[in-house]
């Protein structure tokens, strides 16, 4: 079936084998969709403030350890900032771990803005140069950026780093009663262990269908342990310790319902997820007609599809397509051409190149779409999967990665996670991009993986019916663009 492909490397997910979670297929709408919890229905926005309000109660009893899967755009840094200062506030001291510099600066910012009266600290590496919109903040003293431990200040009420950076610090000096870890699905599990002494208490934050930590180190000798110390730490974590408490951010802001349905039942099975609004609060409108090949999946995004596929004639190309990539370029230029807007509360807002996004999967793709943009597209971000996590943009334009290269798949193009991370950038409308006879080429080939030995999840297996489902899903509204 397809609502099971989703068996990544994250391993089975024992909630889903016990058949808790189940999807719930049909309509998700903001008014008249409800989900019944409790004895009565609660509306998205209710059921968004609701899992919050239980996050921040589960930090204020002292809860040891808790799990937060976040759908995409639920919300999930407004969280870590809402339970730091909610913990500041009590009087406890927080660390909190991010992935990247850019996340650690962009948390410091928020923190320090919405908490005037307390120090944030955030602990750099000494080559890192932060960010020019840190400036006011660290001149009117609520925030201090450090390059070196002997730098910090002593006890700050809120601590940022990378989990990489804060591994050097010492537990005994600088140990919070709560460790917070930001985007915690791109953090292995032998990272968490070298931080998660400075926290009496831990509290992960995270998309499970984000991309798995990278790992440059050879794994064989842990080739199928489930709490091995490259698995996401959430997933090794609960895996020791089934009694860790989890919680879900299952509303997601960003997305829109017909995505919703479309991306739900292959990527995140065990999550109820929904929508917050639907076509009818957020679409896209074209102020200008038009009649070419190019046009079609445009009109059909106005129409009040959330994605659509556009095809290409069936071609074996190699890694680098440029007749796909100036495909990609065309549709830009296209919407804009046409007036593409964003029909939000009554008005329309008019796209600009900094509004749409081009996701490939290797960057020699991004090289051949960057080549063909035109100077006016310059601020058209082109870029990996991996460097999309965490953003987004009103449009967005996608080079399926096994475009042209169905039958030299590999694990790296079958990653159900790298295909959830393309598709789940959009606010509004989202088109992939592809060559024909996708379906009929992962059809006829299967992988051979670790399946085929009863060896546990296979992660290339997984990919591989996530794909089909997702062609399948996308194949009644495809258009052909040449």
């Amino acid at each position: 079936m397809c609502g099971g492909a989703r068996t990544s490397i994250r391993g089975e997910r024992k909630a889903a084998g016990r058949g808790e979670g189940t999807h719930r297929c049909g309509p998700h709408t903001s008014e008249e969709w409800r989900v019944k919890m409790n004895g009565y229905e609660r509306t998205p926005a209710e059921r968004a403030r609701g899992s919050q309000d239980a996050i921040l109660q589960a930090q204020r009893v002292g809860q040891l350890a808790t799990l937060v899967n976040a759908a995409p755009g639920a919300g999930k840094t407004h969280l870590t900032v809402r339970v730091a200062l909610d913990a500041a506030a009590r009087g406890d001291r927080v660390v909190v771990a991010a992935a990247t510099n850019a996340q650690a600066a962009d948390l410091a910012r928020r923190l320090a803005h919405d908490a005037p009266r307390e120090t944030v600290a955030l602990l750099l590496g000494r080559t890192v140069v932060p960010p020019h919109n840190l400036r006011p903040l660290i001149a009117a003293g609520t925030l201090r950026i450090a390059c070196t431990t002997a730098a910090l200040p002593d006890a700050p009420p809120i601590l940022i780093g990378t989990a990489a950076r804060l591994s050097y610090l010492d537990s005994g000096r600088y140990g919070a009663g709560l460790l917070l870890v930001d985007e915690c699905y791109q953090l292995t599990d032998v990272a968490l262990s070298m931080i998660v002494a400075l926290g009496q208490r831990v509290c992960l934050i995270g998309d499970a269908g984000q991309i798995p930590p990278v790992v440059t180190i050879d794994i064989a000798d842990w080739h199928g342990d489930a709490p091995g110390p490259h698995v996401a730490c959430p997933l090794a974590l609960a895996y020791r310790h089934p009694w860790i408490q989890r919680l879900g951010l299952p509303v997601t802001r960003r997305l829109l319902a017909d995505t919703v349905r479309v991306i739900a039942p292959i990527f995140y099975p065990g999550m109820q997820m929904e929508a917050l609004h639907d076509e009818r609060h957020r679409r896209l409108a074209l102020t200008r007609p038009g009649g070419s090949a190019l046009d079609r999946p445009l009109d059909l995004l106005e129409s009040g599809r959330g994605m659509t596929l556009a095809t290409l004639p069936a071609r074996e190309t190699g890694e680098v397509d440029r007749e796909l990539a100036a495909t990609l370029v065309g549709l830009a230029v296209r919407s804009l051409e046409r007036g593409l807007a964003v029909h939000e509360g009554g008005c329309d807002t008019a796209i600009a190149p900094r509004d749409i996004g081009i996701v490939c999967a290797h960057v020699s793709q991004v090289a051949a779409v960057r080549q063909g943009l035109p100077r006016a597209l310059c601020e058209v971000l082109v870029e990996t999967a991996e460097r999309w996590q965490g953003l987004e943009r009103a449009l967005m334009l996608v080079h399926h990665p096994l475009s042209g290269r169905a039958s030299d798949s590999s694990a790296h193009l079958l990653s159900a996670a790298r295909m959830c991370v393309m598709t789940t950038r959009h606010r509004v409308g989202c088109i992939i991009v592809a060559r024909g006879g996708l379906a009929d080429d992962l059809e006829q080939a299967p992988p051979i993986g670790a399946h085929m030995f009863g060896e546990g999840p296979d992660p290339t297996l997984a990919g591989w019916r996530a794909h089909r489902c997702l062609l399948a899903a996308l194949a009644p509204s495809s258009t052909v663009v040449a």
